[in-house]
């Protein structure tokens, strides 16, 4: 069941300002679920012809939750024969990295890493079908590890944000600063370096793997003086996202306008700043082709999906609007496909749906419910990923009562 119209309204109402929409929707389920007397109940449903497990099954849960993190990154390699997780003992509070080898069964704990939060992890990426790359904090700074199954093959000086789709190196960004705004998307831990950073030299660097430097490409004073208005803070960029051939990414300015939250969308293309859109909202999205994103955002008073191209600047709700009603979710794209989830609903269960762009049909995939103990920054939302082949779906889930990644299949 998804939210209704009057519920939907009063939603974008406080979109706005996240603090009393959090607030307020954390009341609404606590009364809703003590009414109807289903929280805290262990359950999905599954469409028939699908299959759901978990990527680990060989640990007490009592002890150890898993997941992968965001939904802009694959946690498969290029062959699929392995996949990446990670894995958290809730006795030593401690984040382990893992590569799994899907075959056999058999489970790596190569490092543990002090940079991470629930939603994105450590940003855990392949750099290529053996070697990937995470986030850590060591000696009091934020720094980008590449391992492998044997070890550790390099440290950067800076934290990994996104890879290029080449590899030719990453997007990285000032997760202090994340700390400081958004905590659920920052890092505990205290680096100088971006604590105490001037904006002229904060915003968005490039490390580049072949040349071994770290160069700045956005500036976030730039960013600022681009917004007129008085009586704004809180700066952030955050969500970078490179197109699939790598010549272009896009990423979120956002900062607050009179206590509330305002997004600005730009692209960054040929040593160029490009502003593409402003709203109250613009959340999630993901690229369809090298020139226009799938992106839930606000426009003309209507919050939908809409397609922008971010070369022209037109952005046009998507043809089937009946997508849109169930809300902002998170969407991932595979050959004409993209998979996306929902914010748990007034019963907590979170919806993963399949759309087909071709036809512009989609399908309810599977039902997953989230028990309301976990919420704000501890939420697990299902961040659905698909696999290279696009014949597999990697989701984390709080279905079984602990954070856990799972693969949801369909069977050929």
């Amino acid at each position: 069941m998804s939210f209704n119209g009057i519920e939907k309204k009063i939603a974008r109402f406080v979109s706005s300002s996240p603090y009393l929409k959090r607030l307020l929707k954390f009341g609404y389920q606590s009364l809703h679920l003590g009414l109807s007397g289903t929280q805290f109940k262990t359950k999905f449903r599954l469409k028939s012809g699908w299959t759901i497990k978990r990527v680990q099954v060989l640990f007490d849960s009592k002890r150890y939750a898993d997941f992968f993190g965001y939904f802009d990154v694959s946690p498969w390699n290029d062959s699929q024969s392995h996949i990446l997780n990670h894995i958290y003992d809730k006795y030593e509070k401690k984040l382990m990295v893992s590569c799994h080898n899907i075959k056999t069964g058999q489970n790596y704990n190569v490092a543990s890493t002090d940079a991470y939060n629930w939603q994105q992890g450590s940003r855990l990426q392949w750099v290529s079908n053996e070697d990937f790359i995470f986030n850590d904090y060591q000696n009091g700074k934020f720094i980008a590890r590449l391992f492998n199954q044997q070890g550790c093959l390099d440290e950067f000086e800076f934290p990994l944000q996104v890879l290029h789709p080449n590899r030719l190196g990453f997007l990285s960004i000032n997760y202090a600063r994340l700390k400081d705004y958004r905590p659920d998307y920052g890092y505990d831990g205290h680096d100088s370096r971006f604590s105490n950073i001037k904006d002229e030299n904060d915003g968005i660097w490039f490390y580049d793997f072949k040349m071994k430097n770290v160069q700045q490409i956005v500036n976030l004073s730039e960013l600022k003086s681009q917004v007129h208005e008085s009586n704004v803070g809180s700066h952030k960029v955050n969500h970078c996202l490179f197109s699939p051939d790598g010549a272009k990414f896009v990423f979120m300015h956002r900062f607050l306008l009179n206590g509330r939250r305002v997004s600005r969308l730009f692209l960054w293309e040929d040593n160029k700043l490009n502003f593409i859109f402003e709203s109250a909202v613009i959340s999630h999205y993901c690229w369809i082709n090298n020139e226009e994103l799938f992106t839930w955002l606000e426009k003309d008073g209507k919050e939908s999906y809409y397609i922008v191209n971010v070369v022209t600047g037109i952005i046009n709700p998507y043809a089937n609007q009946e997508v849109s009603y169930w809300g902002d979710g998170h969407p991932s794209y595979c050959d004409g496909k993209i998979v996306m989830d929902t914010y748990p609903n007034r019963q907590r269960y979170q919806t993963l749906r399949v759309l087909d762009l071709t036809t512009n049909n989609y399908e309810v995939v599977a039902e997953l419910y989230a028990p309301l103990i976990f919420n704000e920054v501890r939420r697990c939302d299902l961040h659905p990923r698909w696999s290279p082949n696009g014949k597999s779906i990697s989701v984390d889930s709080l279905h079984e009562g602990t954070r856990h990644q799972y693969i949801i299949t369909e069977e050929q």
